[in-house]
């Protein structure tokens, strides 16, 4: 598992390091959140522009400088966020650095990730990150969510309807 020190001091080396913006999205999020008890082995970051091989390479040789395998990136994140429109209008900037800036997504956001995969671990991260904005004082758009969530199964987002 990837401890939340690894996290920090590897997005930490981003902003540092990287002259480009990113994005942090998943279970990883979670877990660097402290939001509920998710723990991971990758982390799924992805970049506001193309993911280039050049670009891969930098995030694994600066996993590697924060102590985690090359094997911790999840490329497959970059498939999951442009599958989604104007994904890009609903990040909320989550770090800064002299180089680059790290966002994470909206809760809308986050919910439309997780809930096109919808598996059970998936419905218990968007639960998590609700929870997480409550505890956080963070404005929900109820409305707006349970409008989202009119396109999903009811017996797949009846916990998530709980959790509002």
């Amino acid at each position: 598992m990837i401890t939340k020190n690894q996290y920090e001091q590897f997005l930490s080396f981003i902003t540092a390091d990287l002259e480009d913006d990113w994005v942090v999205i998943g279970g990883s999020l979670l877990a660097i959140l402290n939001a509920g008890t998710r723990n991971t082995t990758d982390i799924d970051i992805c970049p506001l522009g193309e993911l280039t091989n050049e670009k891969r390479l930098a995030l694994m040789n600066l996993a590697l400088k924060a102590g985690l395998s090359i094997e911790s990136i999840n490329p497959s994140a970059d498939f999951f966020l442009r599958q989604i429109q104007n994904w890009k209008s609903s990040l909320v900037l989550f770090k800064s650095g002299p180089k680059g800036n790290i966002f994470r997504p909206s809760l809308e956001l986050y919910l439309k990730l997780k809930l096109n995969r919808g598996s059970d671990s998936d419905i218990l991260d968007c639960i998590s990150f609700i929870e997480w904005h409550k505890n956080n004082l963070l404005l929900i758009d109820d409305k707006a969510i349970k409008i989202l969530l009119e396109n999903y199964e009811l017996k797949k987002i009846q916990p998530i309807l709980q959790a509002l």
